[in-house]
């Protein structure tokens, strides 16, 4: 069939594409960010058009010759069996109604299964004993697959979507916890308030940040609630790596630097690897990024300090 035929949907915003043979089976994005497999073939789409029917007197005729060469073809004659619940008449694309078995033009007999397309009778011959007909398979329906797609629409990849994002957020609030608390010298209440400030809001401001560059940029980031988890990850896991480095007993500007090129290396594979972006998606938003976690690293400074000296 014409590419231009068939369209398929994206399962996550149900936007329509056009479907052509150079996309099929391959990886695609939606505008909406969504990643998703193309499919392999497209069936034709169905046409009510009505079925001419062949004049009886010459139907008879080429039934008759259908059933003589079926039955001289294998050296037995017809035999009439029970009426097929089948449709009557051929199919629309050239193929046995009852068996799928492709008919040549005209055909009014299909030798496969002895279906009579003019009676909707079938006709034993030692052919079809022979060669039983194997039931037809066919193709999973494009409905299907887009609700089998659905279901899986958060988590399409529960390693990249889900595990991963949870693993990377979990180490990176133990290890931001546990310099919060050798810094403030064992203090739980006031670790638990830095703790509180540093990550809910800093994380809060990067992702609000992300989302509305991407808005800018026409940058997809997928489903929102997954890409929300990412978002998290990639903002504190250059932290937690940050918060280690200032541990170590460099100089304050060694330990500058080292810390903000980490940081932006963390950003550009956690993004590209996380969101499938390309290189000028990935390096506008580590722009974006960089600019948020110096603005947001003042603010939180002032307020971390300005609770914790009222706290103590």
């Amino acid at each position: 069939m014409a590419s231009g035929d068939a369209r398929f949907s994206c399962p996550a915003c149900s936007k329509s594409y056009r479907w052509k043979s150079e996309i099929a089976g391959r990886k695609v994005k939606c505008n909406c960010g969504h990643v998703m497999l193309a499919p392999r073939d497209m069936a034709a789409p169905v046409e009510d058009d009505l079925i001419p029917l062949a004049d009886e007197t010459s139907a008879a005729h080429s039934v008759a010759g259908h059933q003589l060469m079926a039955a001289t073809a294998v050296g037995a004659p017809a035999i009439a069996t029970k009426p097929s619940p089948k449709p009557r008449g051929q199919s629309k694309n050239g193929h046995c109604p009852a068996c799928n078995h492709k008919l040549p033009s005209g055909a009014g007999l299909c030798v496969e299964c002895g279906m009579n397309l003019s009676t909707g009778q079938k006709m034993q011959t030692t052919a079809a004993k022979a060669a039983p007909t194997i039931p037809y398979a066919g193709k999973i329906p494009l409905a299907q697959r887009e609700k089998e797609a659905r279901n899986d629409v958060y988590f399409a990849n529960k390693v990249k979507d889900l595990w991963v994002p949870v693993g990377l957020i979990a180490f990176s609030v133990a290890v931001i916890s546990f310099v919060f608390y050798r810094a403030l010298g064992g203090d739980l209440a006031a670790m638990g308030m830095a703790l509180s400030i540093y990550v809910l809001l800093g994380t809060g401001i990067l992702v609000v940040g992300a989302f509305i560059a991407a808005k800018l940029l026409d940058i997809g980031f997928g489903p929102f609630w997954v890409a929300v988890l990412k978002l998290c990850a990639v903002a504190l896991t250059p932290a937690a790596i940050s918060e280690v480095i200032n541990m170590t007993s460099m100089d304050a500007v060694s330990r500058s630097a080292i810390g903000w090129a980490v940081a932006t290396l963390t950003y550009f594979f956690m993004l590209m690897w996380l969101f499938e972006l390309d290189g000028r998606e990935t390096l506008n938003l580590i722009f974006v990024f960089l600019v948020v976690r110096f603005l947001s690293g003042i603010l939180l400074a002032i307020i971390a300090g300005a609770v914790l000296d009222a706290a103590l």
